[in-house]
């Protein structure tokens, strides 16, 4: 299954991962996302899963569906469990019965300074 974008992500352990995106069709208008779902496994290269967003888990959050806008939430208590290194992610949206891979890409977490 092919992946509309790649996003890639570069992290510290020490911080919250936050960050908004809004979802438009190819003539720029927004997708409506009533009634969608989200799932992004983080994983590492032998396949092993290291962190799972989805609406479910309240790691994603449809913050206006109407205007295709989401958010990614992972606070820095979870950010801090997660071990440095490199991991593969893709993000998949649920919605009137079709399952659409919207980006794949890749997550790059590294030791933060400060405390």
């Amino acid at each position: 299954m092919s992946a509309w974008y790649t996003v890639n992500f570069s992290l510290a352990n020490n911080a919250d991962w936050e960050q908004e995106f809004q979802m438009k069709d190819t003539a720029g208008a927004a997708i409506d996302l009533t009634g969608a779902a989200f799932e992004m496994d983080v994983r590492d290269r032998a396949g092993a899963e290291i962190l799972t967003l989805t609406t479910g888990n309240a790691r994603i959050v449809i913050t206006n569906a109407a205007a295709g806008n989401f958010k990614l939430i992972v606070p820095a208590s979870v950010m801090r469990t997660l071990p440095t290194g490199g991991y593969a992610h893709d993000l998949l949206r649920v919605q009137a019965g079709k399952t659409e891979r919207i980006w794949a890409g890749t997550v790059e977490i590294f030791k933060g300074v400060s405390a």
